[in-house]
């Protein structure tokens, strides 16, 4: 790319540190993570306890309290087991150890009876929601270490540090799962319900908790998508510095030179490929957000075409329409500075390397979406019918 100053006038360009391909677990959740583990031998306790003394109640609870520890502590635990080996490893052990943990839930609550017919729906299901998550925080570490190393990064600095907040508050999507099974754990003990019915009311609370959790965050990612992510209004003016890593930011300027125009396209494409970050995060949202809204509301195989019509809708409002709104604000603040045939020629460029819709990731949401969507809902579905009996 070209250099965002003259040689004479600019310090030597300097690169941001690229990001960590797997960041450790953020300080505010050490705390609660260590009362967790703390948990886990006093409810074996209680559990001995319980089946020594035959109290089903409290034997039922205890091992409600297991699971929910269990699968609070598997990221954390997944981590730190695989620190040296970097993401695709976590992914892997992540999984197997959720997978363990469903299926010996399963054993020991209702021995092996249909196990063979249901195990294939949470291990499926599992693998499409904890591979989805973990390719796209790889999609997105790989973009961002890729645009720290430009030297144009210093102006879309601050939109990247945005992009990290966000994907840090969306850790936030995991509270329903263990909010879940404690309320609807506690429900089921009040009223007296036994372990199916209990299991039942967990299963709804998770799944209008997560559907309520990723909509607003599909909200969130609306607003930044929409938004240019680039502001001529913050640049300094020519010759000014930016402070930032000792490199110089630059300033779209309606006398610029063919050079100077090379710069606004090259920085146009890192920002595009910052916007792409939050279509892919966004697209796995909804096919999430779909599938858990269609088990809440009770949405059986009489509502398929319901289904996908609902998931193409879903997908053109969260993914795609703020795609194009921020695409075209961009173009707009792109050519402001520009008048005449320079205005149309870096139009007609922007155009074609930056186009208002997506060239292939619109086919590939649609094509592979979908069927993911319902793939994920038939999963789901079944998984319930079979396990609380229809």
């Amino acid at each position: 790319m070209a250099p965002s100053a003259s040689p004479a006038a600019a310090p030597p360009a300097m690169a941001s540190a690229p990001p960590p391909m797997a960041s450790a677990p953020p300080a505010a959740f050490r705390l609660p993570v260590l009362a967790l583990a703390l948990l886990v031998p006093i409810a074996l306790l209680l559990v001995i306890v319980a089946f020594f003394l035959r109290w089903p109640r409290l034997l039922f609870a205890t091992q409600m309290l297991l699971l929910t520890t269990s699968v609070c502590l598997t990221p954390t635990l997944s981590y730190h087991l695989t620190r040296r080996w970097g993401r695709f490893a976590r992914a892997i052990l992540e999984i197997l150890l959720l997978n363990v943990i469903v299926v010996s839930f399963y054993l020991w609550l209702w021995r092996s009876a249909g196990l063979v017919h249901w195990i294939i729906y949470p291990v499926t299901l599992i693998l499409i929601v904890e591979a989805g998550g973990h390719l796209v925080e790889w999609n997105k570490v790989r973009t961002l270490r890729r645009l720290s190393t430009s030297k144009l990064f210093a102006n879309i600095q601050s939109e990247t540090e945005a992009l990290e907040r966000m994907f840090q508050y969306e850790k936030l999507l995991y509270l329903p799962l263990p909010l879940g099974l404690i309320a609807g754990t506690i429900w089921g003990l009040a009223k007296g319900l036994d372990p199916k019915e209990s299991i039942h009311i967990c299963v709804q609370l998770i799944f209008w908790g997560a559907s309520l959790a990723l909509l607003v965050f599909l909200v969130i990612s609306f607003v930044r998508m929409a938004d240019p992510l680039l502001d001529d209004r913050e640049l300094p003016l020519p010759g000014g510095t930016s402070g930032r890593a000792g490199r110089k930011k630059f300033r779209l300027k309606a006398s610029a030179t063919t050079h100077e125009a090379r710069k606004v396209l090259d920085l146009t494409m890192m920002v595009v490929d910052l916007r792409k970050v939050y279509l892919f995060d966004s697209s796995h949202s909804v096919i999430l957000l779909v599938a858990c809204a269609a088990i809440a509301l009770g949405w059986g195989a009489e509502n398929k075409i319901l289904l996908l019509l609902v998931f193409v809708m879903a997908t053109f409002v969260f993914n795609h329409l703020p795609y194009i709104i921020g695409q075209s604000r961009l173009h707009e603040n792109v050519l402001k500075p520009y008048e005449g045939l320079q205005r149309a020629e870096i139009n007609a460029k922007l155009k074609e390397h930056a186009p208002y819709f997506p060239k292939w990731e619109f086919l590939a949401v649609m094509l592979t979406s979908s069927p993911a969507g319902g793939a994920v809902y038939f999963l789901l579905e079944h998984t319930v019918n079979r396990v609380l009996g229809g």
